[in-house]
C-alpha cells in the first residue's frame, strides 16, 4: 500500500468518526492508537511522523481533529499483542500498526471482535 492510500485511508476513517454534539456536551476528538515495533518513548520513528504529516495534508491538526497515542515496543514484537491490548482498553477509535507482527495479532482478533479488521476493510 503506498504512503498517500494508507494516509488517506486513516484519514478517512477519522473524519467518519462524527464530530458533531450537543453544545452541552464537549466534542471527541478521534484517537489513533499507534504502534511501532521498533520505536521507542524517546524515538518515536519516521512512520508516525509522515501520518502526522499526511494528516496535516490533508487539513488534520494533531490535537484539533484528531490525537495520536503513541506505544513502541522497542524492538519486542512479542509486546505488539499487549500493546494492541491496552489501546483496545483505552477505547482508540483507529489503530495502525504498520509491522508485519500485527497482522497475526489483528487475524486472531477477527475472530473475537467484529470491529478489528486485519484485511484492510
Amino acid at each position: 500500500m503506498d504512503r498517500r492510500r494508507f494516509v488517506g485511508s486513516i484519514a478517512g476513517g477519522l473524519l467518519a468518526v462524527p464530530l458533531a454534539a450537543p453544545a452541552q456536551q464537549p466534542v471527541k476528538i478521534p484517537r489513533v492508537g499507534y504502534v511501532s515495533g521498533t520505536g521507542s518513548a524517546t524515538d518515536q520513528g519516521p512512520y508516525v511522523e509522515a501520518l502526522r504529516r499526511g494528516l496535516r495534508d490533508l487539513g488534520q491538526i494533531e490535537g484539533r481533529n484528531f490525537s495520536i497515542e503513541y506505544r513502541g515496543a522497542e524492538g519486542k514484537l512479542d509486546r505488539v499483542p499487549s500493546i494492541i491490548d491496552e489501546l483496545v482498553q483505552l477505547k482508540v477509535d483507529v489503530i495502525v500498526a504498520p509491522i508485519t507482527a500485527a497482522g497475526s495479532r489483528g487475524q486472531a482478533g477477527d475472530q473475537n471482535n467484529p470491529h478489528c479488521h486485519s484485511d484492510g476493510t
